[in-house]
């Protein structure tokens, strides 16, 4: 039979009382070796006093009852305390075992502050935890097919046109079925991605690399883009910009994902700048553009998975609204940090943060 902490505690005051009757038992039959005078008389009057010894049993010496008294009231307040102990112990325990066996996601109250305590803060920390993992996984679900349903409707209803014969089977027709099928592609690829960052390490190759080159190499890929909007795109470094440590490749992919966000949500006529500056132990790369920007309150909401500005303009710009989410796991990752300013009087600085090496 399992014996559990309530029985373990009752069998240890099970056996302080045992100790106390053996005590008990001890003093009241053991005997008690006393020295007597004995007096003789002898023949003709003569008297002879000697000593002697005997063993008394002590059932016969006086007893003080008030020992006893006290050995059985305390033995009863610590066996009552011990039940009590038991209890404070054992209730929040079962508590914690009834909210584990549960399929909702019920909480424990913390009644004490000792380990106990402890342990139930410790599993409505966890609950707590599940509960946003769920509510996280529940909604990446609902994000992904709302994303899914639209590029599928597109090409749905363009195959079905050239099936019907309502549209001719033109470069443009079969073009724009293509872009749909890109946007698909990237949004995969985006998926792929967050899901390795997320289940595991990602594989890093830091080295120290110039930042101001690999800022220049990335405007350089995107001039083309820029220009075809006629947006102005220009790279600002300070002087004598420290190298940093990094891995270049996720370091270029960073780059190309903050580009391409502020050119999808930078008008014509518009301007994106990048700065570098060195700033104590770290050197920080800033995309300036004077799009549409985004309210300040929400500068860490543009991190998350799928958060759109504008969600119209961005699915027709192409975008998955992964981008900027995958630049912070690519950050955080090297060590470094990545955030977001509203500026005034219009557009975003998306920033971030890399080591000096």
């Amino acid at each position: 039979m399992r014996l559990g902490l309530r029985g373990k505690l009752v069998a240890a005051a099970a056996l302080v009382m045992l100790l106390a009757f053996a005590a008990i038992f001890f003093f009241t039959v053991r005997t008690e070796v006393r020295e007597m005078m004995v007096r003789e008389v002898h023949a003709g009057g003569r008297e002879v006093v000697q000593t002697a010894t005997a063993r008394l049993p002590a059932r016969q010496m006086p007893f003080d009852e008030r020992f006893l008294i006290i050995v059985l009231g305390v033995g009863t307040v610590a066996i009552g305390g011990m039940l009590l102990l038991a209890g404070r112990i054992v209730r929040p325990i079962q508590a914690l075992t009834r909210a584990m066996a549960s399929a909702t996601t019920t909480r424990v109250a913390v009644r004490s502050n000792d380990e106990v305590g402890d342990l139930a803060r410790s599993f409505n920390a966890l609950v707590d935890r599940l509960e946003r993992s769920e509510r996280d996984r529940q909604q990446l679900i609902s994000d992904v097919a709302h994303e899914l349903r639209t590029p599928l409707t597109n090409i749905r209803a363009a195959v079905e046109s050239l099936q019907d014969g309502v549209d001719a089977p033109t470069p443009a027709a079969l073009a724009s079925v293509h872009d749909e099928v890109l946007l698909l592609q990237r949004l995969v690829a985006d998926l792929h991605e967050l899901s390795l960052a997320d289940t595991a390490p990602l594989t890093l190759e830091i080295g120290i690399a110039d930042i101001c080159t690999e800022a220049t190499n990335a405007v350089a890929a995107f001039a083309e883009r820029f220009a075809a909007r006629r947006i102005e795109l220009r790279v600002e470094p300070d002087a004598n910009v420290p190298q940093v440590a990094c891995d270049r490749r996720r370091v270029r992919q960073v780059m190309h994902n903050l580009l391409a966000n502020a050119l999808r949500y930078t008008g014509e006529g518009g301007s994106v700048i990048v700065r570098i500056a060195r700033e104590d132990a770290v050197v920080r790369v800033s995309v300036c553009d004077d799009g549409v920007g985004f309210p300040s309150h929400e500068a860490e909401a543009i991190f998350e998975r799928f958060y759109r500005v504008d969600p119209s303009r961005s699915r027709e710009t192409g975008g998955s609204g992964l981008g900027l989410a995958i630049a912070r796991q690519l950050i955080e990752a090297q060590g470094g940090t990545i955030g977001a300013l509203a500026a005034e009087p219009r557009g975003a600085i998306v920033w971030f943060t890399l080591a000096i090496a």
